[in-house]
């Protein structure tokens, strides 16, 4: 058997392969000074040599200070079930490895490692292989039994159950033992991925016109875990990044006995999917005008699992594939008759204030303000200031709106100012003679005119 002689040399140290010697090599050898005994085993080697007499002996005088050493040899490892095992071994040589893998329950295994070293002068044995342990790889083969309030287990707990409890640890490491006892578990609040549809609708004083309503469907978001997700990977994402992607999306347009209209289109977050009636009514009435549109949104599962506040995934709350259906809205347009009031002074009062027409009203030629709510109706008060020489002044309200109104003249300490009531006293037309209808009228006709401008305080109810 090859050996490796070390020689030393001042601080230098030259390692020579002692196997199939050759004479150049034991030349090598006689170029050290050396002044100590041969060991036998160098002395059995260089006996066994074919060499010349001259050169053994002056190699066997010279050699000195040699430390044998084995030959270099790939270490060997044996993965053992005891301990017993371990110490049957014949053939191990310094720096062996062996692992006892030894069962604790089901699918957890213990892993101890020992190394075959030298512990003293020509003393060997296996040493236990020592370092530092993850919690994750520590694993109770029992449950432990808890008699006294400790994390997540209550005194009430305990004194339910006779005054102990066994805490599941079977199969579990020291960190799972560790989280279950001293963290509670929250499943995490799913907020499923949402659209939503607005559309255009409004008001205007009856025989205007609008234009058709336009529904527009949104995507808003892509829902949302509280603790985050992870893929199969493990790889955690954002509570926001669900992975959920729109697949297409459509708005329907129902309008009464009309067929439906629908506009359909490929969706991604942020898209929107817009739709306008083409047909229908769009002229204000006293009836409101509804146009009722539905909008669904499709879109595709994810690999990403839920995990709870404790990282653990929670596949039972993952968002699956499914379609969002969004509440139908309707875009509903809001017909209202005007309110008029104004004055007329003295030089064009009318000789009979009962006998205005729809006309008058509607081209200003008598009243000289409208709108769609009558002056004065902020809190059932308000004041409405006319010039002097005013003679005549006129309300008129859709049938009713109010059933009463008094006036006082503030401009004269608060005097009340006589005021006749017509209900239902005048027909008036709609914007662009639209049909009439019923207007109640209030109206002052002063025997002498305002010699200066007044301010009258309106009371409605």
């Amino acid at each position: 058997m090859g050996v490796k002689i070390k020689l030393t040399d001042g601080t230098e140290k030259k390692l020579i392969e002692y196997g199939e010697v050759n004479e150049f090599i034991v030349e090598e050898l006689l170029d050290h000074d050396i002044d100590s005994k041969v060991t036998t085993e160098v002395t059995n080697q260089i006996g066994a040599l074919n060499l010349s007499d001259t050169i053994k002996n002056e190699v066997e005088s010279q050699l000195s200070g040699i430390t044998i050493e084995p030959a270099t040899k790939e270490p060997k490892t044996y993965i053992l079930a005891t301990y017993e095992e371990l110490k049957a071994i014949t053939d191990m040589s310094v720096g062996d490895i062996a692992i006892i893998k030894a069962l604790i329950i089901e699918d957890k295994y213990s892993y101890t490692g020992y190394i075959y070293s030298k512990i003293a002068e020509d003393t060997f044995d296996w040493l236990a292989m020592d370092g530092n342990y993850s919690a994750n790889n520590i694993y109770f083969s029992e449950n432990i039994m808890v008699t006294t309030p400790v994390g997540t287990i209550t005194a009430e707990t305990i004194a339910a159950n006779n005054g102990s409890v066994s805490y599941e640890a079977v199969g579990k490491n020291i960190h799972e033992v560790f989280t279950g006892l001293f963290s509670e578990a929250k499943d995490p609040i799913v907020d499923k991925p949402s659209v939503s549809i607005s559309v255009s609708g409004g008001s205007g004083e009856v025989g205007t016109t609008f234009d058709y309503p336009i529904a527009t469907l949104k995507i808003d978001d892509v829902g949302s875990y509280t603790y985050g997700s992870k893929d199969a990977n493990d790889l955690k994402y954002e509570a926001a990044d669900t992975g959920v992607i729109f697949a297409s999306g459509n708005v329907v347009l129902k309008n009464g006995d009309d067929n439906a209209t629908t506009n359909e289109t490929a969706m991604t977050t942020g898209n929107t999917i817009t739709l306008q009636a083409t047909t229908g009514e769009t002229t204000y009435s006293d009836t409101a005008i509804e146009y009722t549109f539905t909008g669904t949104a499709s879109y595709t599962e994810s690999d990403r699992i839920p995990i709870n506040n404790l990282g653990t995934k929670i596949p039972s709350k993952q968002i699956t594939s499914d379609s969002v259906i969004v509440t139908s809205k309707t875009a509903t347009f809001t017909g209202y008759r005007k309110c008029f009031w104004g004055y007329r002074k003295t030089v064009d009062a009318l000789e009979n204030p009962e006998s205005i027409t729809s006309e008058q009203v509607r081209n200003s030629t008598i009243i000289e303000k409208s709108g769609r709510y009558m002056i004065g109706t902020t809190n059932n008060r308000g004041n409405y200031t006319v010039p002097a020489e005013t003679k005549q002044v006129y309300f008129l309200a859709p049938n009713g709106q109010f059933t009463s109104l008094s006036i006082t003249n503030k401009s004269a300490l608060g005097a009340p100012v006589a005021c006749t009531y017509v209900e239902s006293g005048i027909q008036v037309e709609g914007a662009n003679k639209y049909e009439a209808k019923a207007y109640d009228l209030w109206y002052v006709n002063l025997d002498s005119e305002f010699s200066d401008s007044a301010e009258l305080v309106l009371t409605w109810k």
